[in-house]
């Protein structure tokens, strides 16, 4: 048998210019006020669909409240436990999701096409109807603070958050997003509650379906599940404050095996036309730095 070695001094460069064509989408609204999103595809069997509720993180009182009480939402209602909720959408398939960011809280499952109604059924029942069991809110809050106490023994981990913190001193966004073990062990019941009734059942809500659906038929059933929105409650973010000087922030971590260096300043916002090639530049430029890097050592 014939083998070549590869010539990794001269990696073989592509000739063909990739293209991108972006997939065309429908935008609607339903009776209820939702915005919806159709991106049809049917070229496999499956359907991806999200319910985005305009409230996250940056509304929160409690550091890592947002995310827990999203969390919280698939582990129990009225009329099914953690383990009936998992069964129901394991049984089609189906792979069910929820999650809070920044700006934003997300429901949402992928399936195969014919299981669409079933995957929004258990869904639905999730938003509508979580139960925060006591006994279940427990365990979670054993699971989050485990996974924090794991990540702050990261040095990447530790300088991304003091660096977000240190650029939005002051604004809602400089905090732990997913908690610190003090905060997350401090939410209650009752917390996940005044989450839950006063934040995300009067937040925007909006739908986005892509995949292999019926359009008529998809509308059909989230006109006749959804519920009627009231989005009286959301609150405008403040600007970012300014930043003067520099700002050196160091975090002493004792014996740990590397050390993070995080440099930065403000930049253009997602809206400027320029952000997504300063996106992919800002990418190369890491990827080259860190192959340089590797060489060295």
């Amino acid at each position: 048998m014939n083998t070549t070695s590869p010539d990794w001094a001269h990696p073989p460069i592509s000739t063909q210019k990739p293209e991108f064509e972006f997939p065309t989408f429908e935008r609607k609204t339903l009776s209820n006020g939702a915005e919806l999103l159709l991106c049809k595809d049917n070229t496999q069997p499956l359907v991806n669909l999200k319910i985005l509720i305009d409230c996250g993180a940056v509304h929160e009182e409690i550091p890592g409240l947002a995310s827990f009480t999203a969390q919280m939402i698939f582990r129990g209602t009225g009329s099914r436990n953690a383990s009936e909720i998992a069964e129901a959408t394991d049984s089609i398939a189906a792979q069910a999701y929820s999650t809070a960011s920044w700006d934003s809280t997300v429901l949402g499952f992928s399936c195969m096409a014919n299981f669409i109604e079933p995957a929004f059924d258990v869904t639905a029942d999730c938003l509508y109807d979580p139960k925060f069991e006591e006994s279940e809110i427990e365990r979670l809050k054993k699971k989050t603070i485990a996974d924090i106490r794991h990540d702050n023994a990261d040095t990447n981990y530790l300088s991304g958050l003091a660096f977000g913190c240190a650029m939005y001193t002051g604004h809602p966004y400089g905090h732990a997003r997913g908690g610190t073990e003090k905060s997350i062990d401090s939410i209650t019941k009752n917390d996940c509650l005044d989450w839950y009734n006063g934040r995300l059942l009067n937040s925007k809500l909006s739908v986005i379906a892509s995949g292999n659906f019926d359009t008529a038929e998809l509308i059909a059933m989230l006109e006749s599940k959804l519920r009627p929105q009231d989005s009286r409650s959301s609150r405008n973010v403040p600007a970012q404050p300014e930043i003067i000087g520099n700002n050196v922030v160091i975090i002493s971590k004792q014996k740990a095996p590397q050390t993070t260096v995080r440099i930065g300043m403000p930049s253009i916002g997602r809206d400027n036309a320029d952000y997504p090639a300063l996106q992919l530049l800002s990418r190369s430029e890491e990827r080259r730095v860190g192959k340089e890097c590797r060489s060295r050592w």
